[in-house]
């Protein structure tokens, strides 16, 4: 049937080879609609697991977030400035000051 085709679909593009084999053979045997509906949600809610965990603990502390966007603007930066006196010198844009 059209639902428990998708639902497998769904399945079959988060799991592995080997658990994809074992659904089919679940198919084979006959899984109902409503079986497999149940696998699918199982089997997303144990993968989103981990993020869910690590967005309630970033939540938990706006400070951990604020530390993480510093780094990451403090690497941008270390990043493009270099590039930034290349790509001003060849568009002839002098600096300012």
């Amino acid at each position: 049937d059209i639902e428990g085709r998708t639902l497998y679909d769904i399945y079959k593009a988060f799991a592995t080879p080997e658990e994809t084999a074992e659904v089919e053979k679940l198919y084979a045997e006959g899984i109902a609609w409503g079986q497999m509906k149940q696998k699918l949600f199982e089997y997303i809610n144990d993968q989103i697991k981990p993020a869910r965990e690590e967005y309630k603990r970033l939540v938990s502390d706006p400070a951990i977030i604020e530390v993480e966007l510093k780094k990451g603007a403090e690497h941008a930066r270390e990043t493009a400035v270099p590039y930034l006196a290349e790509i001003r010198s060849a568009i002839g844009i002098r600096k300012l000051g």
